[in-house]
């Protein structure tokens, strides 16, 4: 009789909305790349195995070279593959600034979903996979979770969107609406969600859905989180919110509310 496989847990962060090159962070380039910092940070001190980043991790296309190059420093810091999935603020179109900036050849751990009808990136070594579809145009025609594929060979199976739980007739012509449908009827053992700033639970019959929330926070009083995702061949998917503490001085601190 063939020996069942042990697999090892994993611990997974996941982040959303930290809108580098934003006037919410003004006085330097570190100032403005402050978020992905600690976000590092925090992957670095957890141990994690695996970053994911559930879009708009810039605040737009136009963000300056400067902060590209410092995000870029900062990822490099770790040494764990690191998925990248463009939202609206970031949205992969012709003038996208990952591509200009070539982000993914200058990043050797970095993984970014590019293709427009979804994908699957595979971390064989770790019996793991992420299905995500990148925003390219921001519009109610968008569907972030619709067409999901089904369960691959590997152990763990997890998604990544970008967008706003909506009803599903969508009356208000809500642009990237994620349907509720969309993540009870899928296969995935959990789904990394990202486009509002506070972390949440929407999960969906046996599927964990999240929001990971932003790591900016509110104000300097009230820091902001990521998401700890552990999954365990044992003990299945657990979530938690982590404080990300962010430290700047009161004067150069201005919280812009980002516009869905």
């Amino acid at each position: 009789m063939k020996p069942k496989q042990i697999f090892n847990p994993i611990k997974i962060i996941h982040t959303s909305d930290l809108h580098l090159g934003s006037d919410g962070f003004k006085s330097s380039v570190q100032g403005k790349s402050i978020p992905i910092k600690q976000v590092v940070d925090t992957t670095l001190n957890k141990k994690a195995d695996v970053l994911v980043i559930a879009g708009d991790l810039v605040d737009h296309n136009r963000v300056h070279l400067e902060v590209i190059l410092e995000l870029q420093n900062q990822l490099n810091r770790l040494r764990i593959p690191i998925i990248l999935l463009p939202g609206n603020h970031d949205s992969l179109d012709e003038d996208s600034i990952y591509n200009r900036a070539q982000l993914v050849e200058n990043c050797p751990y970095l993984q970014m979903f590019s293709n427009s009808n979804g994908e699957i990136i595979h971390l064989k070594n770790l019996h793991l996979s992420f299905w995500g579809k990148p925003t390219i145009h921001h519009s109610p025609q968008f569907l972030p979770l619709g067409n999901a594929p089904k369960r691959n060979q590997e152990k763990w199976f997890l998604g990544v969107a970008h967008g706003l739980i909506t009803e599903e007739s969508n009356n208000e012509q809500r642009s990237s609406p994620i349907f509720r449908s969309h993540i009870a009827e899928s296969d995935f053992d959990y789904i990394a969600l990202g486009h509002i700033d506070v972390f949440r639970d929407v999960s969906e019959r046996n599927v964990p859905a999240f929001y990971s929330g932003s790591p900016e926070g509110t104000t300097p009083e009230h820091p902001g989180v990521v998401a700890l995702i552990e999954l365990d061949d044992h003990k299945g998917v657990t979530v938690k919110p982590i404080t990300v503490e962010i430290n700047l001085p009161n004067e150069n601190f201005q919280r812009i509310k980002h516009p869905y």
